[in-house]
């Protein structure tokens, strides 16, 4: 055993030494990794709350507001063209033109671009002959609009808020308030020789209104007038159904039975009698009948001539330089001209044009907005037909303004369009 320890107490030693310096070395670097994650753990929190400490809340981005006035610009193959941007969804409500001026009614609820209101407002656009964008008022409130009309003195509407109908006249910066009347469901304004009339549609029926804030129930029916018209002292109340007469200073009524269903009347002139061209349906048949403005005097009202339009779903009456046109609007859409004696007519077809909008007569040219495929067209009705194609939208309007034509549509913008 001495023999044995003898030879080999060397090497024993020497395994022992390297088991002592291997666990010592082990012990060393478990500690340094220890310390290693501990302190990094520590800077991972220090930095946690660095970053806590410096977290900036989230801000709005500025609203961009756009200056007025805007010039028009040339775009899209238009010579002429002016949209009016929001970042909601704006709805075209009417169109007016007079004079130089042209003045769109929108409703918006955009806080920025050519909008800046608040809460959802009703506004008015006004834009010159150029398509320069003028300016844009909100009326800072949103009340049911019922109706409008261009007047001498300014854009007048008719709206409903708070259970009662003001009448506001705007003169082309701001709104102000005429006068007050019951609340109604709709209604339709006239402009007659003296002054603005309008019915008005209400729980107790259509009440008689003018701009100066009188007020006559006239019948119990719900529905308002096709046309009203004055003559003298007289007004006329082109009802679907019947005539309405009477005479303001003695409030004097007279009724005349129709016997089909009135759309649309139109004063002229007939081989040099005074009096009233209509159109009338009977079923899915349009008519157009002449009545002389004597023969309003009897108790039954007979037609001086009737013109057979054909079927159609819609028909628009205007009058031209060169007589009368009436568009026919059902699975595509026809024009049909007649002189000024009803007679010598003219017919064409828009074989792909479904549905019209708006009609608009110039000269001895007849304007007129369809909807062709899913797009708006402008239509010229003079020796040749002529199309433009507008926008992709779901109608519009053409107006008349500084001797020019224009196109209202409302797409995802309403744009204003010169057309010719």
């Amino acid at each position: 055993m001495k023999e044995f320890w003898r030879k080999h107490c060397t090497s024993v030693i020497a395994g022992i030494m390297l088991i002592a310096i291997i666990v010592l070395l082990y012990v060393i670097l478990t500690s340094s990794s220890l310390i290693t994650g501990n302190e990094a753990q520590a800077e991972d929190t220090n930095d946690i709350n660095d970053d806590e400490s410096t977290i900036i809340p989230p801000v709005d981005e500025p609203l961009v507001i756009n200056e007025h006035p805007r010039a028009a610009a040339s775009a899209m193959g238009f010579p002429s063209m002016q949209t009016l941007m929001g970042s909601e969804d704006e709805t075209l409500l009417d169109a007016w033109s007079f004079l130089d001026k042209i003045y769109l009614i929108i409703k918006t609820a955009s806080k920025d671009l050519d909008f800046n209101c608040a809460s959802p407002s009703l506004s008015v656009a006004v834009l010159d002959t150029e398509g320069t964008l003028l300016n844009v008022a909100l009326l800072n409130s949103d009340p049911k609009y019922l109706s409008s009309k261009i007047t001498g003195k300014g854009l007048m509407l008719l709206v409903n808020e708070n259970n009662k109908t003001n009448l506001l006249l705007f003169d082309g910066e701001k709104f102000s308030s005429l006068a007050e009347y019951p609340a109604g469901d709709s209604a339709k304004m006239f402009l007659t020789s003296s002054e603005t009339v309008f019915t008005l549609s209400t729980n107790q029926g259509i009440y008689f209104c003018t701009e100066s804030g009188n007020k006559r129930l006239l019948t119990s029916e719900a529905s308002n007038p096709v046309e009203i018209m004055q003559i003298n002292t007289s007004y006329y109340l082109f009802f679907e159904n019947k005539i309405i007469i009477f005479d303001q200073p003695t409030c004097i009524a007279k009724i005349l039975p129709i016997n089909k269903t009135l759309v649309s009347v139109l004063p002229t002139m007939i081989d040099k009698n005074f009096g009233f061209m209509t159109v009338e349906k009977e079923g899915s048949l349009f008519y157009s009948c002449f009545y002389k403005q004597t023969s309003f005097s009897s108790s039954t009202l007979t037609a001086d001539k009737i013109i057979v339009l054909g079927k159609a779903n819609k028909v628009f009456l205007t009058k031209s330089a060169y007589g009368y046109t009436f568009v026919l609007s059902s699975d595509s859409v026809d024009i049909l001209s007649l002189d000024s004696t009803l007679s010598s007519p003219q017919l064409v077809t828009v074989k792909d044009a479904t549905s019209a909008y708006s009609v608009e007569a110039y000269g001895t040219e007849v304007y007129l907005i369809a909807k062709t495929t899913d797009t708006v067209t402008m239509i010229k009705r003079s020796s040749n037909t002529v199309k433009t194609e507008l926008l992709k939208a779901q109608e519009g309007k053409v107006m008349l303004c500084g001797g020019k034509i224009w196109a209202v549509v409302d797409s995802d913008d309403i744009s204003l369009i010169l057309c010719a």
